[in-house]
């Protein structure tokens, strides 16, 4: 898991092949980007939302196994759980949606705005929490990276 402010990005690009190219879609603008799905070739998807924070209590742990994700967010603060999967009791993996839902203790980070995270398989993550005493509307990039095929390691 990596946690750092959105203008040391170009710092991780060694990290992953691809990479390279969301750092092109990064420096390239994203202040109005457009909610939805967003293909930027070569397996890299950003996917934009927008929402109101929640309690921890209707939090979920995920983790993916095809994707890499890089959070970024563009306006409103989020906190978000993370742990290493392999501290969770995991439930049935969803192959279609690579979705690994999980079970177990978090500790917090907060994303707010000119800050990423990048969660790796080992990461699991319960995003959309609310960083104060009240809901924040937010407004968020996902960048899904596919570790598969051409890649570093």
């Amino acid at each position: 898991m990596i946690h750092d402010a959105l203008k040391n990005f170009n710092q991780y690009t060694s990290l992953h092949s691809r990479f390279k190219k969301v750092t092109d879609f990064l420096f390239a603008g994203i202040a109005d980007i457009d909610v939805g799905s967003h293909d930027l070739g070569e397996g890299v998807i950003a996917m934009v939302s927008e929402y109101d924070t929640k309690n921890v209590s209707e939090g979920v742990i995920e983790a993916h196994r095809k994707y890499i994700d890089i959070q970024i967010m563009l306006s409103g603060r989020e906190k978000v759980g993370i742990c290493n999967v392999d501290e969770c009791k995991k439930e049935p993996y969803d192959l279609e949606k690579d979705l690994q839902k999980m079970k177990g203790d978090v500790e917090f980070i907060t994303l707010k705005p000119g800050y990423f995270a990048v969660f790796f398989p080992s990461d699991g993550h319960m995003p959309q929490i609310k960083a104060g005493q009240k809901s924040e509307h937010v407004k968020k990039i996902v960048i899904k990276v596919g570790i598969t095929g051409n890649h570093d390691h």
